[in-house]
């Protein structure tokens, strides 16, 4: 991500973007993959997973994040070699399917 866009990088100071191989970034990527997790295994439980959505969404918002960081973010997470499983169209159908538009960063009815 801090390749695509490293102004991003300021973003991250609270949780150590200056360094991301220190524990304290390792330790907030970690949340985000589990932030994730928590929320495919939601699917199946749509109010449950609105809750964390909008949860998410709140510690986000406070934090007053360009809209466009969290469609660079996802992106970045995909590696070279699952390009062809991870396009934007794919990525845009599994959001949709948890609830968010990417592109206004909205989330939006089941």
């Amino acid at each position: 991500m801090f390749a695509q866009v490293p102004e991003a990088r300021s973003l991250f100071e609270r949780v150590g973007g200056d360094d991301t191989s220190s524990p304290k970034f390792i330790g907030h990527a970690m949340r985000v993959l589990a932030g994730i997790d928590i929320a495919i295994n939601l699917l199946d439980q749509p109010e449950a997973l609105r809750s964390q959505l909008e949860h998410l969404h709140e510690q986000h918002d406070e934090r007053h994040i360009p809209d466009r960081y969290f469609k660079v973010l996802l992106t970045a997470q995909c590696s070279p070699t699952s390009r062809t499983f991870c396009d934007d169209q794919s990525l845009e159908s599994f959001f949709l399917r948890l609830g968010v538009d990417l592109y206004s960063n909205r989330f939006v009815g089941h």
